[in-house]
């Protein structure tokens, strides 16, 4: 899982980026120029806004997932049956 999420987040977030800064660009009519470098360079920031946000929330996961594990592993030892040692009292 290291980097996956924070690769789609950032994807997602940079086309994103892009879309609405190009449509905004055309709905008011700047000139194509201006339109596809402010889009460009929308994407790049929304793209590392992106890869930030998902880095985050893997770590975050990761936490959690390691307190549940954690968890699981002491009540899985708590509720085991302790193995019996035999012991000849009769001789």
């Amino acid at each position: 899982m290291s980097g996956r999420v924070s690769k789609v987040v950032g994807v997602g977030l940079g086309l994103a980026g892009f879309a609405i800064a190009s449509i905004s660009g055309i709905a008011v009519q700047n000139s194509a120029e201006d339109t596809l470098l402010r889009a460009v360079l929308a994407m790049f920031a929304c793209h590392l806004l992106g890869l930030a946000i998902g880095a985050a929330s893997e770590h975050v996961l990761r936490e959690h997932l390691d307190a549940h594990e954690k968890k699981q592993a002491a009540m899985a030892g708590a509720s085991a049956p302790t193995p019996s040692t035999p012991t000849n009292i009769g001789g």
